[in-house]
């Protein structure tokens, strides 16, 4: 078997090499307990950001990948029981990003 050095992951949609995507675990907390779902990810041992903590973050991202295209997905527990995840949503669509 070769060995390979990868140096660089290119996207063979050519529309797609100007974007950084970033996946996030927000938090584990959820309101739901799926059979197909391990403990960690939905039993609340890690506690949400705050809503500035995440600004920061998105704020450092988009200074860090100026000239392309941001996209954040988030997952966790139960994204969408967050509290602040609508204001969040809305912050990331004002700066620009997706």
């Amino acid at each position: 078997m070769e060995n390979f050095e990868y140096k660089k992951l290119v996207h063979c949609e050519q529309d797609y090499n100007n974007w950084f995507v970033v996946n996030w675990c927000l938090g584990n907390t959820c309101n739901f307990n799926c059979s197909y779902c391990p403990e960690v990810l939905h039993d609340g041992s890690n506690s949400w950001p705050t809503l500035d903590e995440i600004k920061a973050f998105v704020d450092r991202i988009l200074e860090q990948k100026k000239g392309k295209k941001v996209a954040f997905e988030f997952t966790g527990g139960e994204v969408t029981v967050y509290r602040h995840f609508v204001e969040l949503c809305e912050y990331i669509k004002a700066q620009g990003a997706a």
